[in-house]
């Protein structure tokens, strides 16, 4: 590896140890880049909530920083493959890792990994079940797997018992391939719980004609909200939009399966949290970049100038046989560890 000063100091260092050393005029070391990739552009409550938490977590460590697209993609189209393309032409290729969310950005970057994110960690959020069940392709990939089949079956099971006389259950959803993707686990659960109820769909429906054929329903009836980005003409919804839309407009009760949806006129719900994912995407993606270093065999190790506080990452320990808990020895001993050449 390489490692390189910054100016007016020009000279390289090969360390022949594989082990990258920055020297920094700051004490602060450099920051790790992470990108938060949502392949749709309709920023709802969930996607606000879930970045806070990514924030939260990423930013305890002071040497980490992230930042969030919102682009639209599709893997069935080729015209996603070209405006990430041109995406990633654009920007500084700098990430040290990815997290991409939900179905959509999952589904685009995983069959594009090598193309756009070679050997970077890619830890994918609630992707489909299909991914879940099939093999990554990349040991230091993760993955955190959505929570909405639980959602479903909890939300199921406890309509009947809140509403006794409950004999018409409406299935709501958008026409989209991630509306879709959730819509399928939702029928999963339908058919292992058995529900004595009868079992509508409506999907891909506008807003106003859910509400519609909601009002013509049986006075027995309740609704539940899956995910609804899309309606069949390819118009594009916020999905907690579409529930206060659907909500004002008709008096039958609806239950929802993602915290957004709250204070936006569902009564109930076992709902997935956006916090807990954020959380739970964040530590993944921390220890996959330390798991990508101990597969590559790479440490590093950076220092301040004006300290002569030296820092190691995980890998390095290991490599040198030390203790992680024990700090690691100052630039002058920290020196004499490694074989350089100068050219």
């Amino acid at each position: 590896m390489i490692a390189h000063m910054r100016q007016p100091l020009s000279i390289q260092f090969l360390l022949l140890l594989v082990v990258a050393g920055n020297v920094y005029a700051a004490d602060r070391p450099p920051a790790k880049s992470i990108r938060v990739v949502f392949g749709y552009e309709n920023i709802g409550r969930w996607e606000q909530n879930l970045t806070e938490e990514i924030a939260q977590v990423l930013l305890e460590d002071k040497r980490v920083i992230f930042h969030t697209e919102y682009v639209h993609l599709d893997v069935e189209y080729t015209s996603s493959y070209d405006v990430y393309s041109t995406l990633q032409q654009a920007r500084p290729n700098d990430a040290d890792a990815i997290i991409a969310v939900r179905p959509q950005a999952s589904s685009f970057l995983n069959p594009w990994r090598d193309t756009f994110s070679p050997g970077i960690p890619i830890v994918y959020l609630a992707p489909s079940s299909g991914m879940v069940k099939s093999d990554l392709g990349s040991e230091i990939d993760a993955i955190v797997p959505s929570a909405i089949k639980a959602a479903a079956r909890d939300t199921l099971e406890l309509l009947p018992k809140l509403l006794p006389d409950l004999e018409h259950i409406y299935i709501l959803s958008g026409a989209g391939a991630a509306d879709a993707s959730y819509l399928n686990r939702i029928q999963s659960i339908i058919q292992e719980v058995g529900l004595q109820q009868t079992i509508h769909y409506l999907v891909g429906l506008t807003p106003s004609e859910m509400s519609a054929e909601l009002n013509l329903a049986p006075k027995n009836t309740a609704a539940v909200f899956g995910l609804y980005s899309k309606d069949r003409t390819g118009r594009l919804f916020r999905p907690d939009d579409v529930v206060q839309l659907v909500s004002d407009q008709t008096d039958r009760p609806l239950f929802g399966l993602f915290e957004g949806y709250l204070d936006r006129g569902v009564v109930g719900g076992s709902m997935t949290s956006a916090l807990l994912y954020g959380r739970k995407a964040a530590e993944l993606t921390l220890a996959a970049m330390q798991e990508a270093q101990r597969i590559a065999h790479v440490g590093s190790w950076q220092m301040g100038l004006v300290s002569n506080y030296v820092t190691w990452a995980a890998e390095l320990y290991d490599m040198q046989g030390l203790d992680p808990r024990v700090s690691p020895p100052d630039y002058t001993e920290n020196s004499r560890l490694f074989t350089a050449c100068i050219f």
